[in-house]
């Protein structure tokens, strides 16, 4: 599973007049090829900044440090269960920083 955290892009689902964001090709051109699986989080332009990126490592961290305390079951792609994992279960988020892309303009 991959995370895709866009900012807001300029598509025209405003309706008529100025819109304003990210122009669509380039987002497109730059985030699909990464949407691959080899990075678990995917920014563009201000959602690739430090600042936003640190924020984002920083719930992933927290969400991690808390989900081991309940027993999830893990599912086969086929959608049967394969195990339980038990809050003894070591889990974890395989990226602990989240991968920025380019900014708008920058290739």
């Amino acid at each position: 599973m991959v995370e895709l955290v866009p900012p807001a892009v300029a598509t025209q689902l405003a309706g008529p007049g100025p819109n304003h964001g990210a122009d669509p090709d380039e987002f497109c051109d730059t985030v699909f090829p990464l949407l691959d699986g080899s990075h678990p989080v995917v920014g563009y332009g201000p959602t690739a900044q430090p600042d936003f990126t640190g924020r984002v490592a920083a719930e992933h961290r927290a969400f991690e440090a808390a989900s081991p305390r309940f027993d999830v079951p893990l599912y086969r792609p086929d959608g049967t269960v394969a195990a339980q994992a038990s809050p003894s279960s070591s889990r974890s988020w395989s990226g602990s920083a989240v991968s920025p892309v380019a900014r708008p303009g920058r290739r």
